[in-house]
């Protein structure tokens, strides 16, 4: 959005209005702080639109900071950094957090969840990584909580606990230990969309997810691909996976040929097992069209035969002119494979959900 227009000349975004302006810049990536006690900084986009125009530069100003995120340890130090940081932000606009992400273990425990929630009451998105054993009911004290992520910690759902507004749940290396508690629809009765990714669960009689609460959401995405841990652990995937539900089952392949052909030839996963839609990503450091990654994504697809929808980058599989035979076969060897399956590129499911979110506003 930066330009090298003089923003004190007229300029042709100067005839937009207001309405149309506002959406525009509520579509781009916000203002991120750091308040860690040993970071300091601030990073976004914000501060480029300025450059486009007067009208961009009056608008923008008074959104700048709204809806603002927020990355700090869950302590009484960092708090009152975050504090002092938001100080210096320019005084007389509109200042809100709309999402927090907050990790470490605070020694005075669950409490300072409330004391955050007391600061930034607009909290909308709540991340908490690496905090050990973590009370999911200090939590709740965020009212507008929109989306909850967990992490690396061992979790714990007391009866009490109650997320009215909470539509989406990612959980990472998160384990339930004992006494089990499933995570209910009382607790969750606005949930739609759960990830999960490298969870355990504790025992084998219980469920963390009931029927019913399964029943309620539109998809759950699965990235849980690990089979290793104690015995008297077993993966969350698996347990998704006894239910009919709608999964979308992630595969990250990466750079390593000896890893991909593992999860190749290691058959069926069980994370998959009724799973209905695959997305495939391609390793970053290696070309997508790589016969590495495009006879990874065929083993995968051919052991998976109940599968219904294959999301892929267009580059695995489009039709494009090749000077490598081997490569070009491979490509047409993807669109012969999934003729049978419904076909959608990331890229269109992207641009429909940006459409979906232009139409709510």
């Amino acid at each position: 959005m930066s330009s090298t227009h003089d923003p004190q000349q007229p300029s042709p975004f100067d005839r937009l209005p207001d309405e149309l302006l506002v959406k525009i810049l509520r579509h781009l990536p916000q203002h991120e702080l750091s308040a860690h006690s040993h970071i300091e900084g601030e990073h976004g986009s914000m501060g480029e639109v300025r450059l486009v125009s007067r009208r961009f530069n009056a608008v923008g100003r008074d959104l700048a900071w709204r809806g603002f995120k927020l990355s700090a340890a869950p302590s009484k130090r960092d708090l009152a950094r975050a504090l002092e940081v938001l100080g210096f932000l320019p005084a007389g606009q509109p200042v809100s957090c709309s999402e927090l992400e907050l990790t470490g273990t605070p020694r005075e425990g669950g409490l300072a969840l409330a004391r955050w929630a007391a600061e930034f009451p607009d909290v909308e998105g709540l991340s908490v990584q690496s905090c050990g054993i973590h009370d999911l009911e200090n939590a709740t004290s965020f009212s507008k909580l929109r989306f909850l992520s967990l992490g690396d910690m061992d979790l714990n759902l007391p009866p009490s606990a109650f997320f009215p507004g909470v539509e989406s749940m990612d959980l990472y290396c998160a384990t339930f230990g004992w006494p089990l508690r499933p995570i209910t629809t009382s607790a969750f009765p606005a949930l739609r969309r759960l990830g999960v990714d490298f969870c355990r669960v504790q025992g084998a009689d219980s469920d963390v997810l009931p029927p019913n609460l399964v029943a309620q959401l539109e998809y759950i995405q699965l990235e849980d691909l690990s089979r290793d841990g104690p015995a008297w652990y077993r993966p969350l995937g698996v347990e998704i996976a006894r239910q009919e539900v709608r999964i979308l089952w992630t595969v990250s392949l990466v750079e390593r040929v000896s890893f991909n052909r593992i999860v190749v030839k290691s058959g069926p996963m069980p994370s998959a097992a009724v799973g209905r839609y695959l997305r495939l990503e391609p390793p970053d450091m290696v070309a997508p069209s790589s016969s590495t990654a495009l006879d990874a994504a065929l083993g995968l697809i051919a052991k998976h035969a109940h599968l219904r929808a294959v999301f892929l980058p267009s580059s695995m599989w489009q039709r494009a002119p090749s000077a490598d035979p081997d490569e070009a076969a491979s490509r047409q060897a993807i669109i012969d494979h999934c003729a049978s399956f419904s076909m959608y590129l990331r890229e269109e499911a992207a641009r429909a959900q940006s459409a979906a979110v232009r139409a709510r506003d």
